[in-house]
C-alpha cells in the first residue's frame, strides 16, 4: 500500500487539474442506479421484466483507527416481473442476489416485494422492498455509499413527494426482526430528505435541503437486557447550481451543509452525547467528468449510518477518538453510457485529515446494466 507522508498538497492539486484536462468528451456522469420511481396511468395492464445488474470493484485503503481499509469485489443481479393492475398502481416481485468474488456461492439472496400505490402523480406510497440506498440521497456523513454494494436492499414503508419545486422521502427500513425471547435487538431506520427549491430560473437554481435519520437498536420482547441504542443526526443547508448545457463546463454545484448528531438514548453508550459538523462541498461537472472539493470540520461527530472517516469515534465500540475534525475531502469521477441502460464508472476518492499522517483514498469501478423488457398488456 501507498503512503502519503510526504506528498505536498500542491502536488495533489497539480494531479487534480492535469486528471481534468484530458478527458473524453462523450459521456456523462452517471455513478449510481437511479430508478424511475413515478409512473403514468397509460401504463395500466403493463407486464414487463426488469433485469438490474452491477458488476464493481470498490478498494478502500484507509490508514486510521476509525475504519479499516478492505476490498469490495462483486456482482449484483435482480431480475423482477413488474405488474400495473391499474393506473396507480405497480407491483413487483423477484430476487435479489448479492455474490463476493473469491467466495462459493451466493453471499445474500433475499426476496424483492414491492407495491407501490400512487393516487396522485406527485405523491407514492412505497410498501415492501423500498427504494433505498443512494436513492435516498443522503450525504456521505449520514450514509456511507459503499453499504449501495453490500448491504443493497431496504424492506419497510416509504412516502415520495415529487413536485417541481418540492421533493421528499420518508422512509422506515426495518433492519432486524425479533420475536419473543430472541437474543438480540430488533433494528431499524427512520429518515427523512427533502429539497424545496427557492429559485429556478434560467441557468440558475437555489434550494434548501433538510435530512434526518434515527436509528434505532431495542426491543421489549428480548431475553438480554442489553441498553436500549438510539442514534439521531441531521443536516440542513443550501444548494446553488448553474447549469451551462453547451458549454465546457456543464455543471457546478455549490453546497453548504450544517450536520447535528445526538445520542438520545436512555442510557449513554456513545463517548459524546452530541455533536455537530460543518461542510461546504463545490463539483464542477464536464460533459463526462466531475470533480468534487470539499473541507468537514466536525466537533464530536458522529453518525449511524454514515461514512466512518467523518465520524470523532467508531459506533458502536468507541475505542478511538478524535474530538476534532479537519479533513479535505477531494472526489474524481469519469462516466460513460456506452448504451441505452448500460454504462460504466470509476472514480477515486481522497480524504485527508490534518491531524493524521497519512492520507486514506479509496478507487474502484462499475458497470451497470439497468432495462425493461416489455412483455404484453394484461388486464384483469
Amino acid at each position: 500500500m501507498i503512503t502519503y507522508n510526504n506528498l505536498p498538497m500542491k502536488y495533489f492539486f497539480v494531479c487534480l487539474l492535469s486528471f481534468c484536462s484530458i478527458v473524453d468528451s462523450y459521456c456523462q456522469v452517471i455513478p449510481e442506479k437511479t430508478p424511475e420511481v413515478f409512473f403514468q396511468d397509460s401504463d395500466s395492464g403493463k407486464l414487463s421484466f426488469h433485469l438490474y445488474n452491477t458488476n464493481f470493484f470498490k478498494n478502500n485503503e484507509y490508514f486510521n483507527n476509525l475504519h479499516e481499509g478492505e476490498t469490495l469485489p462483486g456482482t449484483i443481479i435482480e431480475p423482477t416481473m413488474v405488474y400495473h393492475p391499474g393506473g396507480k398502481t405497480r407491483f413487483e416481485t423477484g430476487i435479489h442476489l448479492l455474490k463476493f468474488f473469491g467466495q462459493n456461492g451466493f453471499n445474500r439472496t433475499e426476496p424483492i416485494i414491492r407495491f407501490q400505490y400512487q393516487p396522485f402523480g406527485y405523491f407514492q406510497m412505497v410498501m415492501g422492498t423500498i427504494y433505498g440506498g443512494s436513492y435516498h440521497g443522503l450525504i456521505e456523513p449520514l450514509y456511507q455509499w459503499e453499504n449501495t454494494f453490500s448491504q443493497p436492499l431496504e424492506n419497510g414503508l416509504q412516502f415520495l413527494f415529487n413536485t417541481p419545486r418540492f421533493k421528499s422521502d420518508t422512509w422506515l427500513n426495518w433492519k432486524k426482526f425479533i420475536q419473543q425471547n430472541d437474543p438480540f435487538q430488533e433494528e431499524l431506520t427512520v429518515g427523512t430528505t427533502l429539497s424545496y427549491k427557492l429559485i429556478s430560473k434560467n441557468s440558475f437554481s437555489l434550494s434548501f435541503p433538510f435530512q434526518t435519520t434515527v436509528n434505532h437498536h431495542g426491543g421489549q420482547i428480548i431475553e438480554n437486557h442489553v441498553p436500549l441504542r438510539t442514534i439521531f443526526n441531521y443536516s440542513t443547508g443550501f444548494s446553488a447550481k448553474w447549469d451551462m448545457e453547451n458549454q465546457l463546463i456543464r455543471k457546478i454545484d455549490f453546497q453548504f451543509w450544517l450536520l447535528g448528531y445526538n445520542d438520545i438514548s436512555q442510557t449513554q453508550l456513545q463517548v459524546y452525547r452530541q455533536g455537530y459538523g460543518i461542510y461546504p462541498k463545490t463539483s464542477i461537472s464536464l460533459s463526462n467528468f466531475e470533480t468534487q472539493l470539499g473541507f468537514f470540520h466536525g466537533e464530536g461527530f458522529m453518525s449511524s449510518e454514515g461514512e466512518p472517516l467523518f465520524f470523532s469515534s467508531n459506533i458502536p465500540y468507541n475505542e478511538y477518538f478524535l474530538p476534532t475534525r479537519n479533513m479535505m475531502t477531494c472526489k474524481l469521477i469519469y462516466s460513460k453510457k456506452i448504451q441505452k441502460g448500460i454504462s460504466l464508472a470509476a472514480y477515486a476518492e481522497f480524504y485527508k485529515d490534518f491531524k493524521l499522517s497519512n492520507m486514506d483514498y479509496t478507487y474502484g469501478v462499475h458497470i451497470i446494466f439497468d432495462r425493461d423488457f416489455f412483455i404484453t398488456h394484461l388486464f384483469l
